[in-house]
């Protein structure tokens, strides 16, 4: 009896026991799933991440290329989106110092320092990232990259999160003017304190007296080829030859004789010949190319020089596209940039403008401005270049193209001034041009101007085309294209407009949004800006249909 009795209480006894262990957690024991290490690489899913929709349609979602993936740019169209990436609970109970790392690669952001940020929260659940808060981590800083090698983010300390659970999250944005495109892999949140990578500064701020050096250049890391990280700013460097595309692959040339003025190479030193230390810079048509193109002046070879002008990507290099003054800095000479435009001139009309063009490239020294409405339409898309416009005086007696230095602002329809003094009078295709126009050269100066084009015939285009060339014009004739359709997404495209013998090209470029539209049947009232793109050997009259309410 009393055995059986002895049994029973060690039977309970073990039961209680056990009981104890299993269902009583010490709060301080990381026995949590995701304890320390924890790494998710994102090689054949999302895997324990969820993705957080706030606006858009696009989300993060595992690429078969082994990440994590977002972008808001789908079938060339930019689309607004506030996506998240959360991880699941981590715990760091029972750390006292834990650090974030992964890899990933970030292009085409407008912004990239506020559209790919990473965040942590101790109270998140689930559901919308607004039911909890959140705390930006602070990383290194983030770039634009020009390629799609992924970089490390460096080590992102965690330790004032030591001792609690948290998630993080990966934040997107995107708007419909710039969707950029974001790739994660390699997430890992480990026991240590982080080690923080000491950043490189800017030594220059892009003035004349302070101006960019090579390496600040390099450091602001211009991807784009179009968007300026700085625009109207001081470089300095060293020439350190020219830069030919023309050879697989590419070379720079640093021996005289040079191919070409269209560009020099820049770089800290005048021995530099290590092409990844190097900046490419455009020298436009116009006094700068005259100054500092090393095929005219192979003399310029190694001497230090600032010039001004808009960093960009340009030749696959960071650089200075659209400049406009430069300095010698040995002689302490050179040229200004140009000021800003004095409206308060006389005006001259486009069609006295034109009369000055004598066939070779002409510096305007008139203190005069020129008053016009343009007459491109750039939502349309039908230009090579954000840079073009034409403008026609209001009554449509006369036009003129102008190519800007930075991409326009001004809509069809606006009245716009512009002060003439020290701008180039050039050519483009044979059409008279105003060259390299800086914005502070002009200014709007009333929007929604109507220009009524002048009702006229094919043939009477051609025949007198020095008439009008940049004007608006309506004709009459049966359109056809070589493919069916308006144009192509691939590339340019002549279509032919025909009136009995007669014809003239109707170009659309590959930017048109009308490029996908079919080609309509009979004969059709056709309105455009009339132009020519001419060689030595032939001349092609154009007419640039705007959109489709110029097909009538």
């Amino acid at each position: 009896m009393k055995k059986t009795k002895f049994l029973g209480w060690l039977l309970f006894a073990f039961a209680m026991s056990f009981a104890a262990c299993t269902n009583v957690k010490d709060p301080d024991d990381p026995t949590d799933e995701n304890k320390l290490p924890f790494s998710e690489t994102f090689d054949t899913s999302l895997g324990k991440f969820t993705a957080q929709s706030v606006t858009g349609d696009q989300v993060w979602a595992f690429d078969t290329h082994k990440y994590a993936m977002i972008t808001g740019y789908v079938a060339t169209v930019n689309n607004a989106n506030e996506d998240w990436l959360i991880s699941p609970e981590i715990s760091l109970v029972g750390q006292t110092a834990a650090k974030l790392s992964f890899d990933h690669v970030a292009r085409y952001f407008t912004d990239v320092k506020n559209e790919a940020t990473v965040w942590i929260s101790e109270n998140y659940v689930a559901g919308l990232p607004s039911t909890a808060t959140w705390t930006k981590l602070t990383t290194k800083t983030f770039v634009n990259a020009a390629d799609w090698t992924l970089v490390s983010s460096g080590e992102i300390s965690l330790t004032p999160y030591a001792g609690k659970k948290v998630k993080i999250a990966f934040k997107y944005i995107s708007t419909s003017t710039k969707a950029g495109t974001w790739e994660i892999k390699n997430f890992k949140v480990e026991a240590g304190e982080a080690t923080v990578e000491q950043e490189p500064q800017l030594t220059g701020d892009g003035t004349k007296t302070n101006p960019y050096t090579v390496a600040d250049v390099k450091l602001l890391n211009p991807t784009s080829t179009t968007e300026a990280v700085k625009t109207g700013v001081w470089t300095k460097g060293f020439i350190v030859g020219y830069y030919n595309s023309n050879p697989n692959p590419a070379i720079v040339e640093a021996v005289a004789p040079f191919t070409d003025d269209v560009n020099i190479m820049l770089a800290a030193s005048a021995t530099e010949t290590d092409k990844t230390k190097m900046l490419s810079i455009q020298l436009p048509a116009g006094a700068v190319r005259t100054a500092l193109g090393l095929k005219t002046t192979p003399a310029n070879f190694g001497k230090e020089i600032l010039i001004y002008g808009d960093l960009l990507m340009y030749n696959t290099f960071p650089g200075v596209k659209n400049g406009s003054a430069y300095w010698y800095v040995a002689t302490n000479t050179g040229i200004e940039p140009p000021a800003a435009g004095d409206f308060g001139v006389p005006e001259m009309t486009i069609a006295e403008l034109r009369t000055q063009w004598t066939g070779t490239m002409k510096t305007i020294t008139d203190k005069k401005k020129i008053v016009g409405v343009v007459i491109t339409d750039l939502v349309g898309g039908n230009s090579g270049s954000l840079k073009n416009l034409t403008i026609a005086s209001a009554d449509n007696s006369a036009g003129i193209m102008v190519r800007l230095l930075e991409n326009s602002t001004y809509s069809l329809g606006d009245k716009i001034e512009i002060a003439l003094d020290g701008l180039e009078l050039n050519q483009y295709g044979l059409a008279v041009q105003l060259n390299n126009v800086p914005t502070i050269k002009t200014r709007r100066i009333a929007t929604d101007v109507v220009v009524t084009p002048k009702a006229t015939t094919i043939t009477d285009v051609r025949a007198n085309y020095a008439t009008y060339e940049s004007r608006l014009v309506t004709v009459s004739g049966t359109v056809t294209s070589p493919n069916g359709f308006w144009g192509s997404a691939s590339a340019n495209q002549n279509n032919t407009l025909t009136s009995g013998t007669e014809t003239l090209v109707l170009y659309v470029a590959k930017y048109a949004t009308f490029v996908t539209q079919a080609i309509p049947t009979g004969v059709k009232s056709v309105t455009g800006i009339v132009g020519q793109f001419s060689t030595s050997t032939v001349t092609t009259y154009q007419l640039i249909v705007r959109n489709m309410s110029d097909i009538k």
